[in-house]
């Protein structure tokens, strides 16, 4: 996804609000990316808040973060859902079905 397509991301590290973009969600968690390098000493418990490319809706929720991967200009945070499934029923259901019809 990219452009004006892009679900919006943000990530709270540290008690520091860093916006992004959805690179990939599942169920159990989701990958966000960054236009900045970071750097942690750990890897704390966040909280993820993805917002709706039309309209106002928005997703939060705790997620533990689980690896960082730096590149040159920015990074990918690949993080989990530690209190279970995310449930349906949200404006992420239908990117969670077109990325399973286009795996299949």
């Amino acid at each position: 996804m990219a452009g004006d397509e892009a679900i919006k991301a943000s990530v709270e590290i540290e008690a520091i609000e860093i916006h992004g973009i959805l690179a990939n969600i599942s169920r159990f968690g989701a990958c966000v990316t960054v236009p900045q390098e970071l750097a942690l000493m750990a890897l704390p418990r966040t909280v993820l808040t993805l917002r709706a490319t039309l309209g106002t809706e928005t997703v939060s929720m705790s997620a533990d973060l689980c690896w960082i991967h730096n590149e040159v200009g920015q990074t990918t945070i690949g993080m989990s859902f530690p209190y279970g499934p995310l449930e349906s029923g949200t404006f992420l259901d239908a990117y969670m079905e077109g990325a399973q019809a286009a795996a299949a």
